[in-house]
């Protein structure tokens, strides 16, 4: 009988799934265990770095900038204590097999830059100095254009003095499609992490699990984005070929 054992390490946004075998689980396990207590330390160390006599959001939920859309946001653990900005609904591929999240969002749209903007002075009269991290979603939010990035990441230095993160969710292609020239503007304007999920490295369960890109597509755009100074967190499923795929 196949024992499986799921861990979602939050500081890096990775799911491990092991199959079969029962020192295989226990092994996992026991590492991420240690890595749990490494990055519990790492967090408490942070929050007495920016703590100081302004409440920290990591002592409170997600917040979501106020928002007329009614779509479900989604986003990392790792970002479980940064605003929320809905700017784009659902996702540009939205075909992976394996993923449900924007099945109820089945028409990709990005929303109007000035709704954004909007809300974010609404979140920044409400949350201002209190605002250290900023999510901005859905599923691969970097496709939209660099001119609506731009204005959104202006009003977020402008609304939010302590910011200190602006991440999303990206795609191998749209992270291409940028280009390095546009992604290290992206850096500069005050974008700084990126989620990926390459899913495998295996070209044959890329296509099973209908990713949309093939591995060395995810190793280039890797690439481009660290040249371009942003920072990586990058999701692996691993056992997702199965018995006949998983090495």
């Amino acid at each position: 009988v196949g024992v499986v054992a799921v861990a979602i390490l939050h500081a890096h946004a990775v799911s491990v799934f092991v199959d079969r075998g029962g020192g295989r689980v226990l092994g996992a396990l026991a590492r991420v265990c240690r890595f749990r207590r490494a990055r519990d330390e790492e967090r408490k160390q942070e929050e007495r770095a920016h703590s100081g006599s302004i409440p920290h959001f990591a002592r409170a939920p997600c917040y979501a900038a106020p928002c007329a859309s009614s779509a479900r946001s989604i986003a990392p653990p790792s970002e479980a204590d940064a605003l929320l900005l809905q700017a784009s609904i659902g996702c540009s591929h939205n075909r992976c097999t394996y993923c449900d999240m924007y099945r109820d969002k089945p028409v990709f749209r990005a929303r109007p830059v000035e709704e954004c903007v909007e809300d974010l002075r609404a979140a920044g009269s409400q949350y201002g100095s209190r605002v250290q991290k900023l999510f901005v979603t859905d599923g691969d939010a970097l496709v939209l254009p660099i001119e609506s990035w731009d204005r959104i990441l202006w009003e977020a230095r402008r609304q939010f003095p302590r910011l200190r993160r602006v991440s999303c969710y990206a795609m191998a292609r749209n992270i291409l499609e940028k280009g390095k020239e546009a992604l290290a503007a992206l850096r500069a304007a005050g974008l700084t992490r990126l989620y990926i999920g390459p899913e495998a490295g295996d070209d044959v369960t890329l296509r099973r699990i209908a990713k949309g890109s093939n591995a060395a597509t995810h190793v280039e755009a890797a690439r481009l984005a660290h040249e371009a100074g942003l920072e990586l967190s990058v999701i692996f499923l691993l056992g997702a070929g199965g018995v006949e795929r998983t090495a």
